[in-house]
């Protein structure tokens, strides 16, 4: 994908979330995630340098697969995302053995502010919290 078409997808990301199209969901470990291809290479996936933080990403389900925004820190115990830390929008399906990264934080600068801003997007929309505010208001 070029930088428009990534462009182009992560502001239709941001459209079918604003539009609760797709709803997100925290990650769950029991969710199954696929790699990337280049994550089969010792040499180029290190997941010791960068962990997922699963209380921190979120997933959607769309047609016959999800999209994921994953958060990784090489620091795990002081950082608060999207602040130093590196998002990564992924679609998954059940049948492909890899996942597709659409953009990532870290390499894709021209991209970063939107995916920080989808970030705040979803984390944000608590529906928990605004069914516990509208409860709280009509009580």
């Amino acid at each position: 994908m070029d930088k428009i078409e990534i462009s182009k997808f992560i502001d239709k990301t941001i459209s079918k979330t604003k539009s609760h199209e797709l709803n997100w969901k925290t990650l769950t470990t029991n969710e199954s995630l696929k790699p990337l291809p280049s994550e089969n290479s010792i040499f180029i996936y290190n997941p010791t340098i960068n962990s997922l933080s699963v209380k921190d990403s979120y997933i959607a389900n769309f047609r016959t697969g999800s999209l994921l925004l994953l958060v990784f820190s090489s620091n795990t115990q002081l950082f608060t995302p999207p602040d130093n830390c590196t998002l990564s929008l992924r679609i998954q399906d059940k049948q492909s053995k890899y996942a597709v990264e659409i953009s990532n934080s870290s390499d894709d600068s021209f991209n970063a502010s939107e995916l920080i801003r989808l970030y705040n997007l979803i984390d944000k929309d608590s529906s928990s919290l605004n069914t516990l505010i509208d409860d709280f208001l009509n009580s």
